[in-house]
């Protein structure tokens, strides 16, 4: 039997530009809220196991109290392995970067359970929208605020996808309005989802609290997903071997033959050399400077 969960309705509305921590030093991270049979988080059962992937319980009795707005940067691998989003499917080149926003009204509960992986999960409901933005030039440093700035100013390119969080289709067609779903991202649509959608989906809360069904959105985790540090390590190991051998970001990645993600070997590329072509080789003074790595450790 699915139970819904009453809404507040004097709902206080707070901007923040990061992640908002409460009574833990933990890292909220976002994630797919869809999950298995037994309750568990699909995307989070494939990295450790359903067992370990279940949240930590709302009891009925539990209101959503909070309604903020978190807009920050998230590991594009971190995204890509809690299946946030579709747009992080596919092809991830080392200089893309990854963006959410999330807008709900929540309340945070922690385990009791000494050993449990997943220690706090935010249960609620809203908006979040993604980015995944590339082709950035010149190294530029981003904050999500800024990503239609620079898309309008040609410095990079962007795509955005919306999903609701335990609002329904009724719900995102009335709060989205003429946005779309999925789509390239620009200054516009910025303007858009912080002057119109972001009020309108607060009025949608108030407006419709008994039907809203809160969903389990974020989580808190004891420890990295790698855990194991040599299995942590390979990744590293093998693009900073490559890079050596002067392979393009392209040729590093055929050889990895999915034995390692994009994601993975751009952590490399990207700090070692930021900003060079998919097909470039990497200069003499990056292939020794991967070289000196390796001989370092």
């Amino acid at each position: 039997m699915t139970q819904t969960f009453a809404v507040q309705h004097d709902i206080a509305v707070s901007i923040e530009h990061g992640l908002q921590i409460r009574e833990s030093n933990l890292t909220w991270l976002p994630i797919n809220t869809a999950r298995t049979a037994s309750g568990a988080w699909v995307s989070l059962a494939k990295l450790v196991g359903e067992e370990r992937s279940h949240p930590v319980p709302m009891a009925p009795s539990d209101t959503l109290s909070n309604f903020t707005v978190v807009a920050t940067q998230v590991d594009l691998s971190i995204a890509a392995k809690l299946g946030i989003g579709a747009i992080f499917g596919g092809t991830i080149n080392y200089n893309d970067r990854a963006f959410y926003l999330d807008a709900s009204a929540y309340t945070d509960k922690y385990t009791e359970t000494p050993g449990a992986f997943v220690f706090g999960t935010r249960w609620g409901v809203g908006l979040r929208v993604l980015l995944h933005v590339s082709e950035i030039k010149g190294g530029l440093s981003l904050n999500f605020g800024m990503v239609g700035a620079a898309v309008q100013l040609g410095y990079a390119k962007a795509l955005y996808e919306i999903d609701g969080i335990g609002i329904g289709l009724d719900g995102m067609q009335i709060v989205l309005g003429e946005i779309h779903a999925v789509g390239d991202f620009s200054a516009e649509t910025y303007f858009k989802i912080n002057d119109s959608v972001i009020p309108k989906l607060a009025e949608y809360l108030k407006n419709n609290a008994n039907k809203l069904i809160p969903q389990p959105y974020q989580v808190q985790v004891i420890q990295p997903f790698d855990s194991d540090p040599i299995t942590a390590a390979k990744p590293i190991l093998f693009a900073m071997r490559r890079l050596n051998d002067g392979c393009t970001f392209n040729e590093a990645l055929e050889k990895a033959a999915g034995k390692y993600g994009a994601s993975e070997i751009n952590a490399v590329y990207g700090k070692l050399v930021p900003g060079l072509g998919h097909s470039e080789e990497p200069s003499e003074k990056a292939r020794d400077a991967a070289g000196q790595w390796l001989r370092d450790n």
